[in-house]
């Protein structure tokens, strides 16, 4: 019995602890369930609730600009979507999801660490000729901004808005 009891704490002991999210100031990634820390852009989806899906690519044009295409999107509150991001050029980028505040938030600790991998749920990193997917609610009309903040990347042009109308109209 002690045996069994030793086997099995050593073992939970050796299990890695996977923690959600990340270690920004924005309020995601920590608590266990990230829609508790949902902030005015939304909170992570299911993908059972999925009701529209955005495809958006990222590539370099001939001229040298970063681009997200489409760079303008429009939904309802409280709807569910699907963005497939697919980078089709050769760089590294990033999509990130915010408020305009946010994302100068997450600007400036980019250009403070820009080899760093962050971990938010509102965030993803496509090497070139990859994909990625971010299932995102959200729960809340106004203006908001998706991103690259690889260092030169924004200010290259590598922006887009979202523009979430009330539900009710």
């Amino acid at each position: 019995m002690i045996r069994f009891i030793l086997t099995t704490a050593i073992l939970f002991a050796a299990v890695p602890t996977v923690q959600a999210g990340g270690s920004h100031k924005n309020g995601y990634g920590h608590a266990p369930d990230n829609r508790l820390r949902s902030r005015p852009v939304g909170h992570p989806g299911e993908m059972a609730d999925v009701k529209e899906t955005s495809n958006i690519i990222m590539t370099e044009t001939d001229e040298g600009d970063v681009v997200f295409e489409p760079d303008r999107l429009s939904f309802r509150a409280g709807t569910t979507v699907r963005f497939v991001i697919r980078n089709f050029g050769s760089l590294r980028h990033e999509f990130y999801l915010d408020s305009h505040l946010g994302v100068l938030e997450h600007k400036a600790e980019m250009e403070q660490n820009p080899s760093s991998m962050h971990k938010e749920p509102n965030l993803v990193h496509i090497d070139p000729g990859k994909r990625n997917e971010i299932v995102w609610t959200f729960t809340t009309s106004g203006e908001f901004e998706f991103a690259c903040l690889i260092p030169g990347h924004y200010e290259d042009g590598m922006s887009g808005r979202i523009k979430i109308f009330d539900s009710s109209g």
